[in-house]
């Protein structure tokens, strides 16, 4: 039989607390990652600053998380900033008011506008407000644009579809000017594409930020903690920040025959002026706004859906014609192209 002394039991108490202490010490060293090793997280910035006034463009593959990414971004700047956004209008507009008893402004209702309706507070019932790219530029031009107060917030989703140049030969200068002087009028215009070279390179040369999103992961959680169902707790996206047109001039010097240290130093520049970012949205996204909004483009002229059989093809002169009508190697006026 062992009969320890009372120092002997304080000793070991003390042994045993700081083999805890070490313990959970190192449990907590191997978990936790120093800041600068860590993923920049935009989340808490947006929820401290509001969007600055610029343009950015969210780019990445089909079904990315573009259009997602651009939807909550846009809420968590409503939730945070949308009362400073519309002082902001507010107080320009009483002042114009003021100087001028010809002007008979009205502040808008909120800041927030885009070509689809974003789901801002579903509880209350706000939505975005409505704007296209056609309706935005300076005023003056052959647009009819609407005005903007200062502080206002954009989103043009699916852009390169809207500004594509094969379209548009030449983009309006209204758009394009409007892009160049948005600082003045502190405007903040988000924009997703799915090809960033399919619009204008005058756009892209003012493209103040470029996110390119490379994952995007949903997090589930139960409903009930003993129930098997569960929903959608929230989102998060990884995305690459890029400013282009710092990265513009670096390249433009790069390719200049200059000195090996001059070159690696603008090289480690180059590499430094992207960073990886991350945005976690806490809640369903996908409810706060309609992610299959160019489906009335489908029905457009719909009369009946009508089907087209495949034609014989056993190199009669008639089948050889046959298939060839239908299936054109090239659009003619009859198909709704040029010869």
């Amino acid at each position: 039989m062992i009969v320890y002394s009372g120092a002997c039991i304080v000793l070991i108490s003390l042994v045993s607390s700081a083999f805890t202490v070490w313990g959970a010490y190192a449990i907590f060293k191997a978990a936790y990652k120093p800041k600068q090793d860590r993923p920049y997280t935009f989340t808490e910035q947006l929820k401290e600053q509001r969007m600055p006034s610029g343009f950015f463009v969210i780019a990445g593959q089909q079904g990315a998380g573009k259009t997602s990414l651009m939807a909550a971004i846009t809420i968590t700047d409503y939730i945070y900033h949308g009362n400073e956004r519309l002082n902001e209008a507010r107080a320009e507009i009483n002042y114009m008011n003021a100087i001028d008893s010809s002007w008979q402004l009205h502040a808008p209702p909120l800041a927030y506008r885009g070509k689809d309706a974003v789901h801002l507070d579903p509880r209350a019932g706000v939505d975005s407000l409505h704007i296209d790219i056609t309706r935005f530029g300076l005023p003056g031009g052959s647009l009819d644009v609407q005005h903007l107060p200062p502080g206002t917030f954009l989103c043009f989703p699916e852009l390169d579809a809207d500004l594509n140049c094969r379209n548009w030969f030449n983009t309006p200068m209204e758009i394009i000017d409007a892009i160049k002087w948005l600082r003045h009028q502190d405007l903040t215009i988000i924009a997703d594409m799915q090809s960033f070279d399919r619009v204008d390179a005058a756009l892209r040369e003012l493209t103040t930020d470029l996110w390119y999103v490379i994952d995007r992961r949903d997090r589930y959680e139960r409903v009930k903690w003993w129930s098997k169902r569960k929903k959608l707790a929230s989102t998060e996206w990884t995305f690459i920040w890029l400013k282009p047109q710092q990265n513009a001039v670096l390249r433009d010097v790069l390719r200049n025959d200059l000195t090996p240290h001059v070159e690696k130093m603008l090289r480690k520049c180059l590499a430094d002026g992207s960073r990886i970012c991350r945005f976690v949205f806490e809640g369903n996204i996908y409810e706060r706004y309609n992610s299959h909004s160019g489906k009335p483009y489908f029905y457009r002229g719909l009369e009946d859906f009508y089907v087209e059989s495949h034609v014989p093809v056993d190199y009669s002169r008639a089948s050889v014609e046959a298939f060839s009508e239908s299936n054109p190697l090239t659009f003619s006026k009859k198909n709704g192209g040029e010869k």
